[in-house]
């Protein structure tokens, strides 16, 4: 009996072609404002699922989002993958697990553990890798980013201070729900991938730290978005 699955992301008949890089906005705040500046920018928006991906006639370049939780968000990247997706880069938030990491820090994160339910079903012969060519381009706009390996959950009211500080002490440096499932598919098509994430709350004290509503942490996430959108590495 075959292995292949039964079902398989293809390109419709009005879908456009993707050949270059894909910025992904996993919050839909920052995929409302990608798609408003799309339209601005004179850029062509079409859905996908839940999506909506911006595309430009000007440079091999596609944003599209948003893409919340590891199933959400590897749905889309094989619907980006049928349509001829190359490189992908992943804007998120994460939350803090260091004393060295702080609200509307940035973070570009590396392949860490897999606590999410997708990641399983792509089976490699070697641990997933980011790319270090985007990682170097990302570290050059953003030169006061940290560099770490991250958690991924798909249970985000399920984060126990056991597991925080057991993550910790394994060298994980902050949690999310979408990149190790985005980066285990991206090698197992042989996509490259790397991310830049934003600090929204710490939970290495006693209670949860959030920053999300506050100007600070909304200024420094709409200024890398910006910076993103502007330089978006090919």
């Amino acid at each position: 009996m075959s292995d292949h699955p039964l079902l398989k992301a293809v390109k419709a008949k009005n879908d456009p072609d993707i050949n270059g890089t894909c910025l992904m906005l996993v919050n839909p705040s920052e995929a409302s404002y990608g798609a408003t500046i799309a339209k601005k920018r004179g850029g062509s928006l079409h859905k996908l699922f839940h999506t909506t991906l911006a595309c430009f006639n000007r440079e091999n370049e596609f944003w599209v989002g948003p893409c919340v939780g590891s199933p959400m968000a590897v749905m889309t990247l094989e619907k980006l993958i049928a349509l001829g997706l190359k490189k992908l880069i992943v804007f998120g938030w994460c939350g803090s697990l260091s004393p060295k990491l702080a609200i509307a820090d940035f973070l570009i994160p590396q392949f860490g553990y897999s606590d999410e339910g997708v990641s399983c079903h792509y089976p490699l012969k070697t641990p997933p890798k980011t790319s270090h060519a985007l990682e170097h381009d990302l570290g050059k706009l953003f030169p006061t980013a940290h560099r770490g390996k991250i958690w991924t959950t798909d249970a985000p009211f399920r984060e126990l201070p056991k597991d925080i500080t057991n993550h910790r002490q394994n060298g994980l440096k902050a949690v999310d729900m979408e990149f190790t499932a985005l980066c285990t598919v991206c090698n197992f098509y042989n996509i490259e991938i790397a991310g830049l994430m934003v600090v929204s709350d710490e939970l290495l004290h006693d209670t949860w730290k959030s920053g999300i509503t506050s100007k600070h942490f909304k200024k420094k996430a709409k200024s890398a978005l910006t910076i993103l959108m502007d330089n978006l590495p090919q």
